[in-house]
């Protein structure tokens, strides 16, 4: 391709961009559609009592030409139905959870939490996850640090990762 139509095709580019970004800055109510109608033969008393002929523009209410779009995050899916259930191990104590199949652990255990069922804190490591420190009567320190096993294995992704199947037995032991 020639560099004239390798410019040719970039300054069009521009402009196109330059149009829509104009476009789309203009307040929709700054922008009107004028149209007029002109009704024939309307007929209406005048003050003097008679009847008369005659032709009157009027004019719509002002239109925009575009409407104004508003995206809003409100729009809420149904919960899904849980098909499944979890056996959660720490320490001493069981739980058995509801799940979806797919689920992601770290959304079941903050809903466990929510409803009462477990309680654990940790840390969100950015690019790494959520790390749980303490779960149950189960706390990190002292150059231990909890570790979860899904169905006698030793997890090789964090909760913030690993989705749930039905039957999944996860095990959180100090090591």
């Amino acid at each position: 391709m020639s560099k004239k139509v390798k410019i040719l095709i970039g300054v069009s580019s521009l402009a196109i961009l330059a149009l829509f970004a104009f476009y789309v800055s203009v307040p929709s109510e700054n922008i009107e559609q004028k149209a007029t109608t002109v009704p024939e033969n309307k007929s209406y008393e005048d003050s003097g009592g008679t009847d008369k002929t005659t032709t009157e523009n009027t004019k719509p209410a002002k239109a925009p030409i575009a409407p104004k779009i508003e995206y809003r995050n409100e729009i809420k899916a149904a919960p899904l139905e849980k098909s499944g259930t979890v056996t959660v191990i720490f320490g001493s104590d069981t739980t058995k959870l509801p799940v979806t199949p797919g689920t992601i652990f770290y959304d079941t255990l903050v809903e466990a939490r929510n409803e009462g069922s477990i309680t654990f804190s940790g840390k969100n490591y950015p690019g790494l996850g959520f790390f749980v420190t303490d779960i149950g009567k189960l706390h990190s320190g002292n150059g231990q640090y909890l570790l979860y096993y899904i169905n006698g294995k030793e997890a090789t992704v964090g909760v913030s990762l690993y989705k749930l199947m039905d039957g999944d037995v996860i095990e959180w032991k100090l090591e």
